[in-house]
């Protein structure tokens, strides 16, 4: 599809946020957008959602709330 920049990516499918990501890790490493992460469907979404993104890119700044996901990089 040649694209050229993804700069935010919303994400609440009901409990498939983790196995997105999974398929994500190039895009994050890559383009390094903006994320916003729904962490409710599970006890540990909050835990294993972070630990997704530091792993696809290490640079990420993680901010949590009990629902949700922020990440970015400065």
């Amino acid at each position: 599809n040649k694209i050229k920049k993804i700069d935010f990516i919303k994400v609440d499918i009901e409990g498939s946020e983790k196995e997105m990501l999974k398929g994500a890790k190039q895009t994050l490493k890559e383009f390094s957008p903006m994320l916003s992460v729904a962490a409710y469907h599970y006890d540990d979404d909050i835990k294993e959602i972070t630990k997704l993104i530091k792993d696809a890119n290490s640079d990420y700044t993680i901010a949590t709330t009990n629902k949700k996901i922020y990440a970015w990089i400065e």
